[in-house]
This record gives structure tokens, sequence and C-alpha cells, in this order.
């Protein structure tokens, strides 16, 4: 896949994740701890590519035969990708990807490379497996049988992980800094804090703040049945209705109006038994 700009296409590229095209389900037990879901979606024809918003997570991605890794987003990415094409993909739970892969998130930010360039070699014959698959949902279960396997011998998620992913996801007075409220709660330093905020998220407290403020707008967006922009940004937190523009032109492309008749007009179809995920 290859990065763009918008403007170079005369169609418009779709919004990953959410449309009929977009599938997800819970992975299986094991892995809850590590990962939030397992996702299937299919490039529908007549568009010029995929957009991905940023939600704070890593992924392990099955494309075109390969296993990649795509790291986290600061801001909204465009691929162009084949109409029809699909992609599966495991999405690990925000600040939980360092056991697996071994590197600093800060050095995949906004970024994705092969599995292999991480795991050696032995992803090459995992992708090659994977791929022979029958169909997307037993692509799936067999990206979960490779992590499975790997399970054993990987750490626990990191308990500071967790604590700053709560606090962060439940702050309610946006007006006090993100970074002091973090520092205070969990007894560390701003210096300790940033460096390991990078290491486990891939950038600092400020961001995932408002990756994680803009990603919880979506969800509410999408069971808000009419209510005013300004009522929503109010709700979130946000300084003001031009300030939530300002932060969905940045993170989608598009005006907050937009946004909301691009998710509710074509709700996520969020799949619950992994046998009725048929995408090709």
């Amino acid at each position: 896949m290859h990065s763009s700009s918008h403007s170079e296409h005369a169609v418009p590229p779709f919004l990953g994740g959410t449309t009929a095209a977009y599938q997800e389900r819970a992975v299986v037990h094991h892995l809850r701890e590590h990962f939030d879901a397992v996702w299937f979606q299919r490039v529908p024809g007549g568009t010029s590519g995929l957009s991905v918003i940023p939600d704070g997570s890593a992924e392990i991605v099955w494309f075109n035969g390969v296993l990649r890794v795509a790291g986290p987003e600061r801001q909204l990415r465009f691929e162009r990708v084949r109409p029809g094409s699909f992609a599966v993909g495991v999405r690990f739970r925000p600040g939980c990807a360092l056991p697996w892969l071994k590197v600093p998130l800060s050095q995949l930010v906004d970024g994705h490379c092969e599995l292999a360039a991480l795991w050696g070699e032995h992803a090459c014959a995992l992708a090659e497996w994977v791929g022979d698959a029958r169909d997307p949902s037993e692509l799936g279960q067999r990206i979960e049988q490779t992590l499975l396997r790997k399970l054993p011998i990987i750490d626990v998620p990191d308990e500071l992980s967790k604590a700053v992913f709560q606090l962060v996801s439940t702050r309610s007075d946006a007006s006090f800094p993100v970074t002091r409220h973090l520092c205070q709660s969990l007894g560390i330093s701003e210096r300790t804090l940033r460096r390991r905020c990078h290491e486990l998220f891939g950038y600092g407290p400020k961001t995932l703040e408002r990756i994680l403020r803009f990603q919880r707008f979506l969800r509410l967006l999408r069971s808000s049945d009419g209510s005013r922009i300004a009522q929503l940004a109010d709700e979130m937190g946000y300084a003001d209705q031009s300030h939530l523009s300002r932060e969905t032109h940045q993170l989608t492309g598009l005006t907050p109006d937009q946004l909301r008749r691009r998710v509710t007009s074509r709700l996520r179809s969020v799949c619950q038994d992994q046998d009725s995920i048929r995408l090709s």
C-alpha cells in the first residue's frame, strides 16, 4: 500500500471502518488481554482508496499476501488500494503492542512495515500459511492461531499502559492539563510519563487524549439520533464547535456534518459470529 494525497484523485476515498464493507468481532478469549478485535475490510468499487482515522492502536494486518504491522496514527492517512481487495487484521488494545513487537511504538507511529522486519523470516512463512485460508473468516482464525502459539512467551501488558488508558479515557475535566493530571494520579515525573507513553502508545499524553476523545465523539455520533453538533462538542469536552470542526477535519478530512452522514448512513456492521464473515 502506498500513501498519497486526496487531491490527486477525482473520486474521494471512503472512510475505513464506517461502511457495511467493514466488520469486526472480538478476538478469542485468551487473546483479549492484548487485542481488541479481529476486523475485516473490503474496499468497495468505484473508490480511489481508503482513509484511515487514528484510533490510538497498532495493528497486525494481512493484505496482498503479506503480514504487516500498522503503527498508531496521529493524523488521517490515505492508502491507495485496489477496489474489491480486502484486508484482515487484529487490533491491539491501546498500549499493549510493545511486548509483541519489541520496539517502542514511537518507531512505528504514522507508518507500517512488514511483520518480518520485527519477527524475522518466520513471519513470511506465517503469511503464506495465513493466506492459504479459504475465506476471510478462516484467514482471521489463522491469524489468531498464530498469535496463540506465540502467547506463552509474551509478557503481560504493562500496568502503566492500562492505568494511563483508563485515566485518559474517563477524564471529565478537559480544562485541567492531561499531563499534570496523569503525573499527579500515577505519582510519576513528567519526563518518565512522556518517555513511557512514547514507548507504549507511540506519542505523548496530549495526542493520546486528543485521539481517544475523537473516538468517543465518533461513537456518540453513531448513536446520537439528530443531536446538534454543538451539543455533542460540549458533551465531549471540546472548547466549542469550531474546536470540534478543526479536529474533525484534521483527523478525517471531513466536516462534522459530512462525518455524521458517513457514519449514520451505513453504520459499521459488527459481527458477533465469526462464521458470518464473508467479504470476498
